[in-house]
C-alpha cells in the first residue's frame, strides 16, 4: 500500500505546500527563457558597442552580470513563497507571475543595454 507524504498533514498546510511547488515549477521552467532573452540582449549589447575592444575583465564582467540576473531572478520565487507562506496559502501572485517576469525581464533587458552603452562608450 502506497503512503502520500500529504496523509498526515493538514488540508491547509497540504494546500500551502501544493501552491509554493506550483509556484517553484513557474519560476524555475521560466529561468532558461529569461537567461535567453538577457543573453541575447547581452550579446547584441557587446556586438553593438564593443566587440573589438573586449578584455579578460569585460567577459568576467559579463559573466558576473549574469550571475546577478539569476540572483534577482529568484527574487520573484522568493517574494511569493513569503506571501504564499505568510497568508497561509491564501494569498499568491499566480494571477500576476507573467506580469511580473515579462516586466522584471524587461527591466533587466533595459539596464543591461543602457550599462554595455554607457561602459563601451565612457572610454
Amino acid at each position: 500500500m502506497e503512503h502520500s507524504i500529504f496523509e498526515d498533514v493538514d488540508p491547509q498546510d497540504q494546500s500551502t505546500a501544493l501552491k509554493l511547488l506550483e509556484s517553484y515549477r513557474f519560476w524555475n521552467k521560466n529561468r532558461l527563457l529569461f537567461n535567453i532573452i538577457v543573453g541575447l540582449a547581452g550579446l547584441a549589447s557587446v556586438i553593438l558597442f564593443g566587440l573589438f575592444v573586449l578584455t579578460v575583465y569585460d567577459i568576467f564582467g559579463i559573466v558576473a552580470w549574469g550571475i546577478v540576473a539569476n540572483g534577482l531572478y529568484s527574487l520573484g520565487f522568493l517574494w511569493e513563497a513569503m506571501i504564499i507562506t505568510k497568508s497561509k496559502g491564501d494569498r499568491n501572485l499566480k494571477n500576476s507571475r507573467g506580469f511580473i517576469f515579462w516586466a522584471g525581464t524587461t527591466a533587466y533587458v533595459l539596464v543591461s543595454i543602457s550599462f554595455a552603452f554607457e561602459y563601451f562608450h565612457s572610454e
